[in-house]
């Protein structure tokens, strides 16, 4: 695994904070889309090899991604309910909080549903399919042809494409943003690029490594910038954002085999140790907002940050 990749999660990380803390407007549709592409990026990395040999076991691979997934989210949503109680601001739901336990809440293209309780959960929800799917996803492209491949490759882009040309831009936000469906075409293409950049070889890599420090960067900033100067509604088009998230991967795993000045920072041991709690920190952001917020309220003073208090079911049913 590429290691300066933990400090580039973190940053990511820090974007979503941002976005919910301070509606800083690139943090989270910029953030997430770059998420979803890394996440089938190192799952690629991490386990392509194993799953073309046979040495790969299903059952096992779903144990891991379980653990990590449902033993934070239910931390994370028992904290939340307490703080929402605490608050005042909590009235339970059973179908809501049915699906919110099981991961199923993003599924369910209503707001109230994929953003209750601990908000940010839509994200375990969204990724767990994509996860699901991915030993399945590596074993069918390896089974094809190089052009046929790239033909499936287009297709689904196209494909991608004339949806989110025909979807009314209102239902942008709940399906091509949360959708897991339209969200693993996110995860696809960084299945692809790590397919591409695992081809590389070597001495084709430019010699100066610099080269691909100032890529990363500006990718990082580009990455930023192209949210910023989007509507509320193109924003959750994650297709926007492909370009400067594979730039951005792909210079850093270039920076990573040069050893560039860059790549030996992002990797070095006090970076790294400070920037390993990157997937905790993104789960536990929201409840502390929430925490501010509910002292806020103990205090008569409401608004403040992005209060997903009110996503909370207020119906009996």
């Amino acid at each position: 695994m590429i290691k300066e990749l933990t400090p580039i999660r973190f940053a990511l990380c820090m974007m979503i904070f941002a976005h919910h803390a301070y509606s800083y407007a690139a943090g989270g549709t910029a953030a997430v889309a770059a998420f979803f592409i890394l996440s089938g990026f190192c799952l690629t990395l991490g386990y392509k090899e194993r799953i073309m040999s046979g040495n790969f076991n299903y059952i096992d691979y779903l144990k891991v991604r379980f653990a990590k997934f449902y033993t934070i989210h239910w931390v994370t949503l028992l904290v939340f309910v307490i703080i929402a109680f605490c608050a005042g601001e909590l009235i339970l739901n059973k179908r809501l909080l049915l699906t919110n336990i099981l991961l199923l809440q993003s599924w369910i293209p209503e707001k109230l549903y994929y953003f209750s309780y601990n908000a940010i959960a839509w994200y375990l929800s969204t990724a767990l399919f994509a996860y699901l799917c991915f030993p399945m996803i590596i074993t069918m492209l390896h089974k094809i042809q190089l052009k046929q491949r790239i033909g499936l490759f287009v297709a689904m882009l196209i494909a991608y494409g004339a949806v989110a040309y025909a979807m009314p831009t209102e239902d942008y936000h709940a399906m091509l943003y949360v959708n897991p469906v339209c969200r693993c075409v996110d995860f696809v293409i960084g299945i692809y690029l790590a397919e591409w950049l695992t081809s590389i070889r070597s001495e084709r890599i430019c010699k100066y490594n610099w080269i691909f420090d100032l890529g990363l960067i500006a990718s990082f900033v580009a990455l930023n910038i192209v949210s910023m100067r989007l509507s509320d509604d193109f924003r959750m088009i994650g297709a926007i954002f492909w370009l400067p998230a594979c730039s951005m991967i792909f210079c850093l795993c270039l920076a990573s085999k040069t050893q560039s000045p860059l790549s030996k920072l992002l990797g070095s041991k006090f970076v790294q140790k400070t920037t390993a709690c990157s997937f905790s920190m993104m789960m536990w952001s929201i409840c502390l907002i929430n925490m501010l917020e509910a002292m806020n309220m103990a205090n008569g003073v409401r608004g403040g940050g992005d209060n997903i208090l009110r996503y909370v079911c207020r119906s009996n049913d």
